[in-house]
């Protein structure tokens, strides 16, 4: 009777426990971060310098070794120099003058699956390795991390604790593309019967999400058997040579003032870089694990919870610790246009990327709330950068600007009109969840539409248009009616550069390439309209080029054939997994989007692609029935 007796009280607290921690109800203040105190800089050069916002565009760290690259790309994010008598960090590695960037947008699996397929046919087309910059979010930020951390397969050999899992192969994409077809929801649900799993999940602030990044770790960032419990690799894994790396989350983080009456407004765009990380949190970004953050960029609402970093920086006047919560970045910036278009916007204020950090974010991302701000007219780099500057003996701005937008969202699926019962699918009956990604998807059409905006706008400063239309209304108003005066102020105008100073860039300085299911300018048309009702040159409002799943229909597809790309790309539902004929039609779509960029964009005189010096392009033998180029 004891032992019975005795069992039958274990059971009854197992059960209570398991019901507290089902409730969300954490027993033991256990596990309350991820993250730890900042250290002392690694005494040899890591990769984590990768995740600088502020790393110029103009080093061509492809050509160098990892070893190089690392040591360059630590002095220009801290500006810690060598020893006395070693060699300049940067001393040997080759520059060039265009700004590249890759925007990766969210929308789950799906993403993530055509985002590692446009970058591997953008690699095999020869433009990849051009990329200076790949911003991306939720489901882009597995497909972004992934390539940082491989190794071209030169690299590889012997510099590799697991040779065979990092190797970037362009001639196979199955550790690159065809990994993302992996069952993630199956993974995540088994993790959770796990032993090591479902104890801290029942008993302590261990959450879903942490079962999620246990599981993008076992399948994407391993670094160890699948039993090795320490999150995959770290930032300080990632590959020197690959493009500085930028993940976006949003701070849901309710901060109080002195008073305990809150301060700001929680949803503030988030960056996991060094200068965020490092400086602002005074947390240790070489030892943070990548799974955490890409968590922390793809925690979608209603499924998993808040990702928490600890903010070792502060504490609030108590004493008490605080905490930063994150969630999916696609809330704030569905496209991950919020750090390019900081970035463009310091160019079109005249200034370097040095001293770029987390106010310029905020600052880009408050287009998402629709705050339009114009660039400020100012000139050279913030204080402190000169002697970063003199060293690189040529200017800070670049010849050329190039952005290539990966878009994989879609408008809201909707509901049928005909039909009297919302309930879809069974799944419906119990949760109606594909109603709350509905409402969620037609939240971000609003901020994806702005974000376009925001972009489009800034390449009209850049090239010198915005100015033009704006000097020329300032002619018109002080001329006064008069002839002469209107003539003598175009004169002066045609003298001075955009926003009356010098600049590296002109007309065709920026071109803006979208590949994607739909023209992501379109939603902003449809939307909000043209812009600005006032442009002198209303058949160009947008600036940008688009080639969509929706246009090649018209070349090798049937308008609304079911079985078309576009048909189903546009069905395929945000989740974890791909089927193995979704990832085909994801690798078929990529091909379909990178060939027609090729058609579209590669000069047949120049062979340059979007008129872009430094990156070559040969254009397909046969022109395209219909090109999509806008």
């Amino acid at each position: 009777m004891t032992v019975v007796s005795s069992l039958r009280t274990s059971l009854a607290l197992l059960a209570a426990v398991a019901l507290l921690g089902v409730q969300g109800c954490s027993v033991l203040p256990l596990y309350k971060h991820p993250n730890v105190a900042k250290q002392a800089e690694p005494v040899e050069p890591v990769g984590t310098y990768n995740a600088s916002l502020r790393i110029p565009w103009d080093y061509d760290f492809t050509s160098a070794s990892e070893a190089q690259a690392a040591r360059c790309r630590r002095f220009l994010a801290t500006g810690i120099r060598p020893p006395v008598g070693e060699a300049e960090p940067c001393h040997g590695v080759a520059r060039d003058a265009n700004f590249v960037a890759l925007a990766l947008s969210g929308g789950g699996s799906r993403s993530a699956g055509l985002s590692a397929a446009v970058m591997w046919d953008l690699n095999r087309i020869g433009v990849l390795e051009h990329v200076d910059v790949i911003s991306a979010v939720s489901g882009g930020a597995q497909a972004a991390t992934l390539y940082a951390l491989m190794r071209d397969a030169e690299d590889a050999r012997g510099a590799n604790a697991v040779p065979n899992r990092y190797v970037f192969d362009p001639d196979d994409p199955k550790k690159s593309v065809d990994v993302f077809s992996r069952n993630l929801t199956a993974d995540w649900t088994l993790s959770f019967v796990m032993p090591w799993h479902l104890g801290p999940y029942l008993v302590t602030y261990f959450d879903r999400t942490d079962v999620m990044a246990d599981s993008l770790a076992d399948n994407y960032y391993p670094r160890g058997p699948p039993l090795d419990l320490n999150w995959g690799m770290r930032f300080r894994d990632l590959n020197p040579k690959r493009p500085s790396l930028v993940l976006s989350a949003v701070d849901m983080t309710l901060r109080l003032g002195a008073n305990g009456v809150p301060a700001g407004i929680a949803g503030q765009c988030f960056t996991v870089s060094y200068e965020t990380i490092q400086t602002q949190l005074a947390s240790d970004l070489h030892e943070l694990s990548l799974a955490q953050a890409v968590m922390a960029s793809g925690a979608y609402p209603g499924m998993f919870q808040y990702l928490s970093l600890k903010d070792f920086s502060r504490t609030t006047p108590a004493g008490d610790a605080v905490y930063v919560h994150l969630a999916d970045g696609g809330i704030r910036d569905h496209l991950a246009l919020v750090p390019i278009n900081a970035m463009l916007r310091r160019f079109a204020e005249g200034r370097s990327l040095i001293g770029l950090g987390p106010d310029d974010i905020a600052r880009a991302c408050e287009i998402s709330r629709g705050v339009l701000t114009p660039p400020r007219d100012s000139h050279g780099a913030p204080p402190g950068a000169e002697s970063l500057i003199a060293t690189w003996g040529r200017p800070v701005l670049p010849q050329k600007i190039l952005v290539i937008v990966v878009d994989a969202a879609r408008p809201p699926r909707g509901f049928e009109e005909e039909d009297a019962d919302p309930r879809a699918t069974l799944g419906d009956r119990i949760v109606p969840v594909s109603k709350v990604i509905d409402s969620v998807d037609a939240t971000l059409d609003d901020q994806r539409a702005l974000m376009a905006i925001e972009l489009v706008e800034l390449r009209r400063y850049l090239t010198g248009k915005k100015a033009t239309e704006i000097g020329l209304r300032r002619c018109v108003r002080e001329a006064g009616g008069s002839p002469e005066d209107l003539a003598a102020c175009l004169i002066d105008l045609s003298g001075a550069g955009p926003e009356g100073h010098d600049r590296a860039f002109g007309p065709t300085c920026c071109p803006i390439i979208g590949l994607g299911v739909h023209d992501f300018t379109k939603f902003a048309d449809q939307r909000f309209g043209p812009f600005n009702s006032d442009d002198l040159d209303s058949d160009e409002v947008w600036g940008a080029d688009h080639v969509t799943l929706e246009c090649l229909e018209d070349n090798d597809y049937g308008r609304g054939d079911p079985s078309s790309l576009y048909a189903a790309m546009r069905k395929m539902p945000i989740s974890l997994s791909l089927s193995a004929s979704e990832l085909a039609t994801v690798k078929r779509a990529a091909h379909a989007l990178v060939d027609e960029m090729l058609a579209d964009f590669c000069d047949p005189q120049t062979h340059l692609l979007a008129d872009v010096d430094g990156i070559s392009c040969t254009p397909p033998p046969a022109p395209r029935k219909v090109g999509c180029r806008n």
